[in-house]
């Protein structure tokens, strides 16, 4: 409305006015219209300058939604980005004007069921307000999720989605132009996001390229470095050779300056035998067969030394691909060389050493082993020709060690080791096992005689006369022989039987040979299984002693008892002493044997002494090998034996035999007295056939000498036995020791002993040995064999 000025009267009154109207409201609207455009456009342009501001839109993109959610009066915005690798949307800046609403930074949503997102990559708009129709699924999803308008649009860099623009206003209604402004402002973010994004990537190639060029001239400084200060020696070649450029260490190796060294060509430094070699791999380079090598190779200096080196050759060539110029990298290895020559060399001492024997240097048994399972291998292959094996080992060799010191024994192993390998063929094998023992390889053997001859040869070149530390050293041996055949299947079982025919020459009197029998290997066997149940029956308590009557010839009372062992084996019965005795002995079980005889004999002989009046001074002999000799505590258990049972020490008596006499220490004398201390006798069993010096007779104190039988059993018919014999009773009464016959199998052997003075004998004639429970009967009276004693004789007169 327009007023005009007032009407006035006279008086000066205001007396009326003039009032004109018009219709302003569409001009009303179209200015509020020009200043809503006019502040929309300002505040787009303020975006604009927001987003030149920087190419870091972490940073931006939350500033950006605050001027967003403010121009568009939304209450919550977001930019989410899509990656099409995953397959999903990510939520990376958030704008809320009003804490209480969630936040959805850093949500991460699948394409998979996704109607919005399949709406957003066709490049939809989704707008939705109270006049948006909710039966789209797309729109019935996002206000299910959270109330109010919701308005998406797609961000497009390319024509490929990048993203989109989110933004919720919980008043469920938008302003007219606030669709077209969304359009706007996602176009403005999308150029944004592109320039950031074209920025970055030349910011980033910038960065990469400057770092490749820093890295060029680190590199090309550090090889200048590594060039001149390098411990490997660096020259740079011609292709015919000619060298162009050396690093100083490249003339500290050759001996050469620089100068001098480009005078020359690369052939000159290289060693006259390994030139041809070095040539041919030039050869190759220049062929394009390959691009580099490296060798081990011999460099000749300026003062004519001669020095290992390990060289690299790499060929540098041109774009065309043409060689120029040869890159060539040397180390002095001169060092390492002649450690590998040393290491070798031990090396090949090693392998020596592993198939020789260290004194003799002979094949040792792992090379045996080896040549034996080829020899093997060559019989069962046509025209499956046969070999030989000759186990040899040395007679008598101990006493020669013994007497003579190992120092001899080793120096006469070493001669015969020489003597074996003349007497044989080049392609035989002489090796040594150990000890004195040795075998010989024959191949290709034609017949048995052809190997006869060779060990007859052998054994003769072994009975002459040795001279070792300036005297004559006679030996022998023995030796078994096996035929490789087709029976054979193991180098263990040649090995096996040509050591049993060994031994079978050895019981033939030794200085000699012995085919193997296969009758050999059953006995073996049979003696191995004899020496398993021999330790089952000593376990379990199968042996049992058996006692032979001592008999005093002039009234046939029984002057004592010899305790022998005997084995009732469960499935062969009676087993013989003379069968598992030896075997005991040789295994160390009959120490075992010995002390259990003793305990019981112990305490057997005080029962019959308790029991039966008639023996009341009755005594037991019982048997002692060398080996109970080596116990170190025999006599505390002797001692302990006699203490539990009762027995007086005087009525024990330990017969040890001869030979074992021969061993004349101080360990002996000493041992022999401590068992005297106990008041235990002592007897010298088969005296006469052992030891020919009769000394030990005074210096140890015996109780008794048996008489072998060997001189009992032929008294009547050779006059030399009677006098041996004769000798011995009399050599007894001398020494105040009782002299017992052993043998005394007849009535006329005891008149001779009764007539050359013997008042005590054990036979047959008397009684075999019998059990316990068999002898005492015999106990029950003073003179059980009166009747069988010879008719009194009286001695004859010597």
């Amino acid at each position: 409305m327009l007023l005009t000025p007032p009407f006035i009267n006279d008086s000066g009154e205001i007396c009326g006015v003039v009032a004109t109207s018009r219709e302003v409201t569409d001009l009303q609207l179209a200015q509020e219209t020009l200043h809503r455009q006019a502040h929309q456009e300002r505040a787009i342009n303020d975006l604009i300058k927001l987003m030149r501001q920087s190419f870091e839109m972490d940073a931006i993109f939350p500033l950006a939604l605050k001027d967003i959610c403010k121009l568009l009066e939304a209450d919550h915005g977001v930019i989410a980005r899509y990656e099409a690798t995953e397959q999903c949307w990510y939520h990376i800046a958030e704008q809320r004007t009003n804490d209480t609403l969630s936040s959805c930074l850093g949500l991460r949503l699948p394409d998979v069921d996704n109607p919005v997102a399949a709406a957003l990559k066709q490049g939809q708009i989704i707008c939705i307000d109270n006049k948006t129709t909710l039966i789209d699924p797309t729109y019935r999803q996002l206000v299910q999720l959270l109330p109010g308008a919701w308005l998406i649009v797609p961000l497009q860099i390319n024509g490929q989605i990048w993203g989109s623009l989110i933004l919720r206003r919980l008043t469920p209604i938008w302003a007219p132009e606030v669709l077209g402004l969304s359009l706007r402002i996602a176009d403005q973010l999308a150029i944004g996001i592109h320039q950031a994004e074209l920025f970055q990537a030349a910011h980033a190639e910038l960065k990469k390229r400057q770092a490749t060029e820093q890295a060029l001239r680190d590199q090309e400084s550090f090889f200048k470095s590594l060039y001149e200060q390098a411990t490997l020696g660096i020259a740079f070649c011609q292709s015919d050779g000619q060298i162009l450029q050396a690093n100083a260490r490249y003339c500290a190796i050759t001996g050469y300056s620089e100068p001098e060294l480009k005078s020359m060509s690369l052939n000159q430094l290289i060693y006259l035998d390994d030139r041809s070699l070095h040539q041919d791999l030039l050869l190759r380079i220049s062929r394009y067969e390959q691009s580099a090598f490296s060798v081990d190779e011999r460099y000749l200096r300026r003062d004519q030394t001669i020095l290992w080196v390990h060289s690299t050759a790499s060929a540098i060539r041109d774009e065309r691909g043409k060689f120029e110029v040869l890159a060539v990298i040397i180390q002095d290895i001169s060092v390492r060389k002649q450690l590998e020559a040393e290491r070798q060399q031990a090396e090949a001492q090693l392998r020596h050493n592993a198939l020789h024997d260290a004194l003799t240097q002979l094949p040792n048994r792992n090379l045996l082993m080896t040549q034996l399972k080829r020899a093997l291998e060559r019989v069962q292959r046509p025209p499956h020709q046969e070999f030989a094996v000759l186990f040899l080992d040395l007679d008598r060799f101990k006493l020669v060690n013994d007497s003579l010191g190992h120092l001899v024994g080793d120096q006469l192993l070493t001669i015969v080791a020489q003597t074996l390998s003349q007497m044989v063929r080049p392609g035989d094998l002489v090796a040594r096992l150990g000890g004195d023992e040795f075998v010989i390889l024959l191949e290709a053997v034609n017949d048995t005689s052809e190997v006869l001859s060779v060990a007859n040869r052998l054994l003769n070149a072994l009975r002459r006369p040795f001279l070792v530390a300036q005297r004559e050293v006679l030996t022998t041996a023995s030796i078994g022989i096996v035929i490789g055949s087709l029976a054979y299947r193991s180098a263990t079982e040649l090995l096996r039987d040509a050591d049993l025919a060994m031994y079978r020459a050895k019981a033939n009197g030794k200085n000699g040979y012995a085919m193997f029998d296969p009758v050999l290997h059953a006995q073996v066997t049979d003696r191995l299984q004899l020496e398993q149940d021999l330790r089952r029956a000593i376990a379990e308590q199968q042996l049992e002693l058996y006692y032979q009557p001592i008999v005093n010839l002039s009234n046939g009372a029984i002057f004592g008892l010899e305790a022998l062992s005997r084995w009732h084996h469960p499935h062969r019965g009676l087993i013989a002493p003379s069968d598992f005795i030896p075997i005991a002995e040789e295994t160390g079980l009959i120490v075992e044997i010995d002390q259990w005889a003793i305990q019981t004999a112990c305490h057997q002989v005080k029962q019959w002494q308790r029991r039966y009046p008639a023996v009341r001074n009755l005594k037991v002999s019982v048997n002692l090998s060398a080996q109970d000799l080596q116990v170190p505590n025999i006599v505390t258990n002797i001692s302990q034996e006699l203490a539990a049972s009762g027995l007086a020490g005087q009525y024990l008596v330990l017969e040890i035999t001869e030979s074992l006499l021969i061993e004349d220490t101080p360990q002996l004398s000493q041992l022999i007295a401590q068992i005297k201390e106990l008041s235990v006798q002592l007897a010298v069993d088969d005296f006469g056939t052992g030891y020919s010096s009769l000394s030990y007779l005074h210096r140890f104190p015996f109780n008794a000498l048996k008489i072998d039988q060997a001189f009992t059993s032929n008294l009547q018919l050779a006059d030399v036995n009677r006098e041996i014999v004769e000798t011995i009773v009399a050599l007894g009464d001398r020494l105040g020791m009782v002299a017992i016959a052993e043998g005394g199998e007849t009535l006329e052997q005891l008149e001779h002993l009764r007539q050359v003075g013997c008042e005590y004998s054990q036979g047959f004639y008397f009684s075999e040995p019998l059990p316990g429970w068999k002898l005492e009967p015999l106990l029950e009276t003073a003179y059980p064999f009166t009747h069988k004693v010879p008719i009194s004789i009286p001695p004859q007169a010597s």
